[in-house]
């Protein structure tokens, strides 16, 4: 009941900064804020009395003893045996997920800030994917920008996330913030500035992000002639720098005599979280309840149809491939994701099923930006939604809670 009255409280504050016009952000925070608590009833009512997913998982349960161990803090408080710290070894350089819930225990217990942090990161991812599906103008309605944001900010596999896994895995917000910069930084002086922050962000809060930008950038500069103009082109250098000088110190962490695992050991886990051509299932949640299948279909006919410029099927197809992983078959060997090796330290990169995080996130902002028929546009996108909402509760990945004993 606690957790209605608050998600109906949210959407009488949207419903009014919408009436007087305050801003469209904080509108769509509130409601967000709103259809979020609705979606995931009864956790905010719940936050303080149990574990948002399964408890305890090694991850999560480990997260939790490494956080209560101070991994973050000794860069600060101890730098001169920082790196011979083992949970800094075992996290690697980012470790930026724990003080944002450091943040959150300034007020609340530790197990209760890593539940409103992962609530956080359910609001945040929406709000950052909205922002990125409009970077020119767009006519759909709200509550389409609404929805869509939802299927990329909330979808299956960040509730899967925060049901078995660590809290930075569903922390997508990043990869949102830094691409819709890059996409905009052409026709906006001022956002140009922000792409090295967030670009540093997005690694100091999950370095797997800073590989996946970084490949997306450099495929973005390769196909856009724009983008390798001086004034556009330093800011994405100085975030390349700053990305290298991360990586250097993760190697450090990984070097010989830190390691806890072999180059072996990473490549067998690689060949399990991948993207599954041949049963189309991604990181074994299956097909159509992570990912929207009219969204799909909608994509597969623009294509047909020849209605889709090259370069965002081309970035897709790449991005797809490599989530394949070291295998495309049993026998037959990916080239493209074995090519990943000659960059120094990628023997530790273990998950390719998250290259098709941007893969899915361009087969849904294609059919977003498309021109549909007024006439049958709401009728596809309430489908759209019914087939969201359906593959979130018929998924044994959707979180339960969980009694926290310490």
């Amino acid at each position: 009941m606690l957790t209605i009255a608050l998600a109906v409280g949210c959407f009488i504050v949207a419903y009014h900064i919408w009436l007087n016009h305050k801003g469209v952000w904080a509108y769509r925070f509130f409601l967000l804020l709103s259809v979020i608590g609705l979606i995931t009833t009864p956790w905010f009512g719940t936050l303080t009395d149990s574990v948002i997913g399964a408890y305890p998982t090694i991850d999560k349960e480990g997260s939790l003893f490494f956080f209560n161990q101070g991994v973050h803090t000794n860069w600060l408080l101890h730098p001169d045996t920082a790196l011979d710290n083992k949970g800094l070894q075992l996290i690697g350089v980012h470790i930026g997920h724990l003080w944002l819930v450091e943040i959150w225990s300034w007020f609340v217990s530790p197990i209760t800030a890593f539940n409103i942090q992962a609530m956080a990161n359910l609001i945040l991812n929406c709000l950052a994917a909205w922002w990125w599906l409009e970077d020119n103008e767009n006519n759909s309605p709200e509550w389409i920008g609404l929805l869509t944001a939802l299927t990329l900010g909330a979808q299956l596999h960040v509730f899967r996330d925060i049901h078995w896994y660590t809290i930075e895995k569903s922390m997508l917000f990043p990869i949102f913030l830094y691409w819709g910069a890059l996409n905009r930084m052409e026709f906006d002086a001022q956002i140009r500035r922000w792409i090295p922050i967030l670009y540093t962000l997005a690694i100091l809060l999950n370095f797997y992000w800073g590989i996946l930008l970084g490949l997306l950038t450099i495929l973005q500069v390769c196909m856009r002639r724009s983008l390798r103009q001086v004034k556009l082109f330093w800011p994405i250098a100085l975030a390349g720098c700053i990305g290298i000088a991360l990586g250097l110190l993760q190697m450090t962490l990984q070097s010989d005599t830190r390691r806890f695992a072999d180059a072996a050991a990473f490549l067998t886990r690689a060949s399990l979280d991948t993207f599954d051509i041949s049963n189309l299932n991604w990181n074994r949640m299956g097909f159509w309840k992570p990912i929207n299948v009219p969204i799909c279909i909608y994509f597969g006919w623009l294509m047909s149809t020849k209605r889709i410029s090259i370069r965002p099927i081309l970035i897709g197809t790449i991005f797809l491939v490599l989530s394949i992983g070291p295998m495309l078959t049993t026998t037959l060997p990916n080239p493209l994701y074995n090519s990943l090796s000659i960059i120094p330290g990628m023997w530790r990169f273990a998950k390719p099923e998250i290259f098709f995080f941007i893969t899915y996130a361009i087969i849904i902002k294609t059919v977003y930006k498309s021109e549909t028929s007024t006439h049958y546009k709401p009728l596809f996108w309430w489908v759209v939604a019914i087939c969201y909402l359906t593959g979130l509760y018929s998924s044994s990945a959707f979180p339960y809670q969980s009694l926290y004993v310490p």
